[in-house]
């Protein structure tokens, strides 16, 4: 039985092709800022840090005293700041790597939003 209903469905996919064409789909997302040699994704918010060592560092002391109740938040963005890995950061400061990371993530996306204005 199973061998006789995959031809029925082997057929009825050929017959619903014939009468219907789609294009291709084609990849929703690209990543630009995946290096070809390495495979190793970079992040595209990493842009602001140019600026912050070219001594634009106005916009990073507005999140800061911004978000200074924050403690989490302050913490990610003296770490996005220093460069350091979201595990770097966490291990330094006593916090789960694994929730720690959102935090890093929405430091990274704030900084590059203040930069981008």
């Amino acid at each position: 039985m199973l061998p006789v209903l995959a031809d029925v469905r082997y057929e009825f996919a050929q017959a619903f092709l014939e009468t219907h064409s789609y294009p291709v789909p084609q990849p929703i997302i690209e990543h630009p800022h995946k290096t070809r040699t390495t495979g190793q994704f970079t992040s595209p918010y990493s842009e602001w840090r140019n600026q912050y060592r070219g001594g634009h560092t106005t916009p990073a002391d507005a999140l800061l005293a911004k978000y200074s109740h924050t403690p989490c938040l302050i913490l990610a963005l003296h770490a996005q700041i220093a460069g350091k890995s979201y595990r770097q950061a966490a291990a330094d400061n006593g916090h789960s790597a694994n929730t720690f990371k959102k935090h890093m993530k929405r430091a990274a996306r704030l900084l590059h939003e203040a930069y981008a204005d």
